[in-house]
């Protein structure tokens, strides 16, 4: 057996790839604390909780997702208690080459010790050559377009409504898109994803009537969500940042307003509605045209997410990782 190991709360891209790749996900999320001394202790009882799954299972693989970087430590911890036999693939998201996590001591040597290395695309793959990371570990895997297997993908009656999926990261323009929300009364913004942190960061108070915040939501509750949209937010500040929340509307069928930037457009072309130099304004004509033209969007995602050479690029992509873990 094999286990990837996550310390959120989850994530659609490690669900998408495990049935091709045949690991189980564990999830290790983080309490909501703001104490420093408790989260170091919520950090100790997650890495033991992880190392115990581990030897217990003794699998053939472990898969870590970093951020956080140590995780690729505990995998070499893990590895050595259960005889140095198990393979370990470091699947790394765009936060993991950043100052912050990238200081991790050992992060390079040994991410390059592992027997495979994960980036999402292109860009994130140049960036981590440059960080140090040897080519013959590094692979390219993008995000495989999850299905929804829920309600039928029809907006709801009523009043409409965009869904963005959100972390409330400093990429993200949440402030863009609440001044956005104020000259559209008539659309309900439902922004999903971590309460506490948003109120932290002062956008909840004085938003306006017609944007909420719904906290974290169970799997089942934000697929109905996305169902029920007239459009999913996909929004960053910054180029190579690949958003799984463009993923999860490409996989619901549905029209994805996207930030202006040449990696989302390589990969969402000709699907997505770009809001062209990330302003309000731009991002307020993406958003009504997500409702008025509602059908001929979700049908150039729908049409997207089933064309040929996409599904065939991402499966020669996986096999080529496949045979390189060896499994």
């Amino acid at each position: 057996m094999q286990i990837y190991f996550a310390w959120v709360r989850y994530q659609r891209r490690a669900e998408s790839m495990k049935d091709f790749f045949n690991f189980n996900v564990v999830y290790l999320p983080s309490p909501e604390l703001r104490s420093t001394s408790r989260l170091a202790i919520s950090y100790v009882a997650r890495a033991y909780r992880m190392i115990t799954m581990a030897l217990r299972a003794a699998p053939e693989a472990i898969w870590v997702q970093a951020p956080p970087n140590f995780l690729v430590h505990l995998a070499f911890v893990a590895r050595a208690l259960t005889g140095g036999k198990t393979k370990i693939i470091a699947d790394l998201h765009n936060a993991a080459l950043s100052q912050r996590w990238w200081r991790t001591p050992l992060s390079r040597a040994l991410l390059n010790r592992c027997d495979v290395v994960l980036v999402h695309n292109a860009d994130v793959y140049a960036r981590a050559l440059k960080a140090g990371i040897v080519a013959n570990k590094l692979f390219v895997l993008e995000d495989k377009t999850p299905r929804f297997n829920t309600i039928a993908a029809v907006p709801g009656a009523g009043r409409p409504m965009l869904v963005m999926p959100c972390s409330f990261n400093a990429d993200e323009p949440v402030s863009m898109v609440i001044e956005t929300a104020r000259t559209l009364p008539q659309v309900d913004f439902i922004i999903t994803g971590d309460k506490a942190k948003a109120q932290r960061r002062g956008f909840v108070e004085g938003a306006p009537d017609n944007v909420h915040f719904t906290g974290f939501l169970d799997t089942d509750a934000f697929n109905s969500l996305i169902m029920r949209s007239y459009g999913v937010l996909a929004l960053t500040k910054e180029d190579g940042i690949q958003l799984s929340a463009a993923s999860e509307a490409l996989g619901a069928g549905k029209p994805m307003i996207l930030s202006d930037t040449p990696l989302l457009r390589s990969l969402f072309s000709p699907a997505g509605l770009f809001a062209e130099n990330n302003t309000a304004e731009s991002l307020r004509i993406c958003c009504l045209r997500a409702i008025v033209e509602h059908e001929e969007h979700a049908n150039a995602a729908i049409a997207l997410r089933g064309s040929p050479s996409r599904v065939t690029r991402w499966l020669k992509q996986a096999e080529t990782v496949r045979a390189a873990i060896g499994l």
